[in-house]
């Protein structure tokens, strides 16, 4: 990657972001200064591109087998509807003031009231899925220090580069951190705890492309 002009400037000053917000995002949105649906989140006041190349990919691309993967999350949908929740595949959720980044998957609690006014928060939300190749550290890092301080319960990661499963479980939100971590490999099942008693079990091999 080329450096930039800053970091050729100045390679020992860590400039100061000014950071923004989700409802000036929105309102950014609303004016047509960034255009709804364009590749981009804002995580902890920055808007970030986000990175859905396959490994050797163009930048802007969306490689075959991030896209499979993706798929493969928004079939969850059906059978996970019948237990009163719904699958939301690289839409936003909101975390906090701040940050509202776009999960390649998130289980959120089904509200067939919605009023479209508001994203899913992180009361409503039960699991949020990254896909991950070249991604893969920012996701293992960035992604999960935000989603464990918004005490997301579950954050998994569908490794393409491994072709595994990686879990963050009991988020430490005042450090940003997940207390414990496994990994899930073909042949083995992912089981999910959603609230209220409610358990769903899903094949490792069927999410993974």
């Amino acid at each position: 990657m080329a450096t930039s002009l800053l970091e050729q400037s100045l390679p020992e000053y860590a400039p100061i972001f000014y950071r923004l917000t989700v409802e000036q995002l929105h309102k950014m949105l609303s004016l047509g200064v960034i255009q709804d649906g364009e590749p981009i989140e804002l995580v902890d006041g920055v808007l970030v591109q986000k990175d859905r190349r396959d490994a050797g990919g163009q930048p802007m691309s969306h490689g075959k087998r991030h896209a499979q993967a993706v798929r493969r999350l928004g079939r969850l949908s059906e059978p996970l509807h019948s237990l009163g929740y719904d699958v939301q595949t690289q839409l936003p959720v909101t975390l906090s003031e701040i940050s509202e980044p776009e999960p390649d998957g998130a289980i959120v609690v089904a509200d067939d009231n919605d009023d479209g006014e508001s994203h899913p928060s992180s009361k409503d939300i039960a699991v949020l899925f990254e896909v991950s190749d070249t991604s893969l550290r920012y996701d293992r890092t960035v992604k999960k220090s935000m989603y464990a301080a918004a005490g997301i319960g579950l954050y998994c990661i569908v490794n393409l580069r491994d072709n595994v499963l990686e879990l963050y479980k009991v988020p430490d939100t005042s450090m940003g951190e997940c207390r414990e971590q496994s990994t899930l490999a073909a042949g083995d099942v992912l089981g999910l705890s959603l609230g209220g008693g409610t358990s769903f079990e899903v094949p490792v091999t069927d999410l993974l492309p």
